[in-house]
């Protein structure tokens, strides 16, 4: 196998590009958000007294989103291997998946966090249209948050149709076989 292309977005982006780019995406997706989905029930108004939802749903976003990252692979019964850590007292989840995985998987790996709470925060501001703000302010917070995957995932599709994807600490490796 050679590596195709290594994908390390700390050193190809940098982080102050990737945090104008979540800055950029939770904007935008919260404007798209909101506007057509404050519109479903208009006659309803707003409940803003109960800010602490809000903080629930943001304390439970990124535990959520890496479950949602594991579940295509637990799916394909590749069990990733999961570990808590603690960073500044904060535990933080680390799934370390199992070596060469398909374009196919990788990329349903990547996407299903985007695609599962977003749809889930579109559904729950349709049913409880009160609280519109708050799921479309998580569901916009929860877009930024997803930007490296989606820029993984746009990479990962320009990649052959064959590739293997294995994933390091700092970054991603695609993989092709040697054709002698």
């Amino acid at each position: 196998m050679n590596c195709w292309k290594t994908i390390d977005l700390s050193k190809d982006y940098g982080f102050q590009r990737l945090f104008l780019y979540f800055v950029l995406a939770s904007i935008t997706a919260f404007i798209i958000l909101y506007l057509p989905l404050s519109l479903v029930d208009s006659s309803r108004k707003l409940d803003a007294g109960h800010v602490l939802y809000l903080l629930a749903i943001l304390l439970v976003i990124l535990p959520l989103h890496k479950i949602l990252h594991a579940l295509p692979l637990m799916l394909c019964g590749k069990m990733p291997k999961m570990k808590m850590e603690y960073a500044a007292m904060i535990p933080i989840i680390r799934l370390k998946p199992c070596a060469g995985i398909t374009k196919q998987v990788m990329l349903a790996t990547l996407l299903s966090p985007f695609l599962i709470f977003t749809a889930i925060s579109i559904q729950a501001s349709i049913l409880m249209p009160e609280y519109v703000h708050y799921f479309c302010m998580a569901a916009a917070l929860h877009i930024g948050w997803c930007v490296p995957d989606l820029i993984y995932a746009r990479l990962i599709i320009a990649a052959p149709r064959t590739c293997i994807v294995e994933e390091d600490r700092n970054a991603l490796e695609i993989l092709i076989e040697n054709k002698i």
